[in-house]
């Protein structure tokens, strides 16, 4: 039993200590090759699309708006979203600064099964699309476009 122990311990010791993997991050000239992909754009644009699209249509049955602080912000942001999403159906994305946008929110992304940089920018769309990273960073990307949105009643 105290073998045991011990062996446990180690164990711990060894995977608390052990160096973590480096983050592999997008670097700044990763970035602009993607800023200036017109496939890029066209997927980051995509992405925002059918997102403002699930969420125009979204009816707010499974809100989960029980009462807690969480709820609502989460309830909040539901809101915008339908509101966002229903104005982008109406005009499209007009956003000039869509692809600045998403390379915002890719900063701290882990790009850990990208080749060593310098890269492709194909070959980061790529990662992108196995990854869902489109996907995730238009939910994102409406908390940029919405952070002005004012939701309250009556202008206060």
């Amino acid at each position: 039993m105290k073998k045991l122990f011990s062996l446990i311990l180690v164990s711990l010791t060894l995977s608390v200590f052990a160096p973590a993997a480096e983050a592999r991050l997008l670097t700044d000239s990763e970035r602009i090759l993607l800023q200036g992909s017109s496939r890029f754009l066209e997927l980051a644009t995509k992405a925002v699309e059918n997102y403002a699209n699930f969420r125009a249509n979204d009816d707010g049955v499974s809100a989960p708006y029980g009462g807690a602080i969480g709820d609502l912000a989460e309830f909040i942001k539901r809101a915008k979203d339908k509101q966002l999403g229903v104005n982008i159906l109406k005009t499209g994305v007009n956003d000039p600064l869509i692809a600045y946008r998403f390379m915002q929110l890719s900063k701290a992304k882990d790009y850990g099964d990208l080749a060593a940089a310098p890269t492709t920018a194909d070959d980061i769309i790529d990662e992108w699309i196995a990854d869902n990273t489109f996907e995730e960073f238009a939910s994102a990307y409406f908390d940029i476009i919405g952070d002005g949105l004012d939701m309250t009643i009556g202008g206060n």
